[in-house]
């Protein structure tokens, strides 16, 4: 993503936006984000945020023109076999991309909580044009929504976009995209956000919960105290990372003399890491093999483990 923001017409005009993007330590174009936020001209402000969003958009872009568009498929199918008995089953997404929207398979009943028709209009708004908006509810609007969730029927995977989405827009109509330093804040002051939020920590803390990571790194502070805190009541993590296990390790234990930061909680995350496969999701299916052939050994292990079918 840094590469992504600094090639965009946007910080290439900005000299000062330019040099800030290369002085980066560690590339970090969050903290980037937030300083511009709180100290920068309101022309720095809008070329940032011209710019993030052009970045998204070429995500989306690169997605979208991904051939064949079976692999994407296939890696939505395995995603949406978390599917159980009990409904709904649910996703927790911190990306903001269209990736799960655009090629998840419609044989499942997939709902946005609180905005159920998110997934319908994306796809209808998309044949005709690559823009896309929605409007989030307002605290009055969401109120009858939350109950529906739970409905006998209403949905078998609830996916939650913990930090907004793409073409999304504030119930007042402003930027809801949530990125920097300043995340709980953001998610406090948009009603559906802290719903969202709410649901995450309602969902971790049911009795025998498992929670599968998959390329999460670890670096919010709200999302890893929620988990934290979950673990201390029982929640069991498992960790899907490419990373090797030491290195893994090493950013929630630092070993003497280490040069790494520790993650928020680490501590706590790490004493309750039940499971870690150093792999990428594509090492546990078959492309374009419908289910129950779909799962390579690794596959069938992991959901064995984590009590699926």
């Amino acid at each position: 993503m840094w590469a992504t923001i600094l090639n965009q017409p946007e910080i290439q005009n900005s000299p000062d936006l330019l040099k800030g993007m290369r002085d980066l330590e560690n590339l970090d174009y969050e903290m980037f984000y937030e300083d511009i936020q709180v100290s920068g001209t309101e022309q720095q402000k809008k070329d940032l945020n011209g710019a993030v969003r052009s970045a998204f958009k070429e995500m989306d872009d690169n997605i979208r023109t991904r051939k064949p568009s079976s692999l994407a498929r296939s890696c939505c199918q395995f995603i949406s076999r978390i599917i159980q008995d009990q409904t709904p089953s649910f996703i927790f997404t911190l990306n903001q991309d269209m990736f799960f929207e655009r090629y998840q398979s419609g044989e499942t009943v997939t709902v946005v909580p609180g905005l159920p028709s998110h997934i319908s209009q994306f796809r209808e708004a998309d044949r005709d044009s690559l823009e896309f908006s929605l409007r989030l509810p307002s605290v009055e609007e969401l109120e009858p929504r939350k109950a529906e969730l739970f409905r006998k029927g209403f949905a078998q995977i609830a996916y939650v976009k913990l930090h907004g989405s793409q073409g999304w827009l504030s119930h007042d109509g402003s930027d809801v995209m949530v990125i920097g330093n300043q995340k709980a804040s953001r998610i406090e002051n948009e009603p559906l956000l802290k719903w969202y939020l709410f649901l995450f920590e309602q969902v971790l803390n049911k009795p025998e919960t498992r929670l599968l990571t998959v390329g999460y790194g670890f670096g919010d502070p709200h999302i890893n105290q929620c988990i934290a805190n979950a673990i201390g009541k029982g929640l069991k993590l498992y960790v899907i990372s490419p990373m090797y296990p030491q290195e893994f390790k090493n950013q929630f234990k630092v070993p003497p003399h280490g040069n790494s930061m520790k993650k928020p909680f680490g501590d706590k995350l790490w004493d309750g890491l039940t499971q870690y496969w150093p792999a990428t999701l594509t090492d546990f299916y078959y492309e374009n093999e419908i289910p129950p052939r779909d799962l390579k050994h690794r596959g069938r292990a992991l959901f064995m483990s984590l009590g699926l079918k």
